[in-house]
């Protein structure tokens, strides 16, 4: 990384930055789709995204997971580490049939 020169002042010296790779979720990290619960995150440390693209940092409350959706779950970054590579979980909706019997 480098500073462009300015009319006020010189361009800087190079400067080396060493990212690291990503940490992987620990596969204590797991999605009951019949209860509609995640179990194993832990807060302040891995983010979520429903969409792939947007993330928000886990503080210890989820969307609704009741319904057809797939949430994405990944290793925070920090300091001079990417984030991790995510992992998918699928929730789907239930659907009850209900049968009624009517005898005579």
């Amino acid at each position: 990384m480098r500073y462009k020169a300015t009319l006020r002042a010189d361009a800087s010296d190079n400067q080396f930055i060493d990212l690291l790779a990503g940490e992987d979720l620990p596969d204590t990290v797991t999605g009951d789709d019949t209860s509609n619960k995640m179990s194993g995150m832990v807060q302040n440390t891995m983010e979520y995204s429903t969409n792939g693209r947007t993330w928000t940092k886990y503080t210890g409350k989820l969307p609704n997971l009741a319904g057809n959706i797939t949430i994405y779950v990944r290793m925070c970054a920090y300091d001079n580490t990417m984030p991790g590579e995510a992992e998918s979980f699928v929730f789907t909706r239930k659907s009850y049939m209900i049968f009624w019997f009517w005898y005579r």
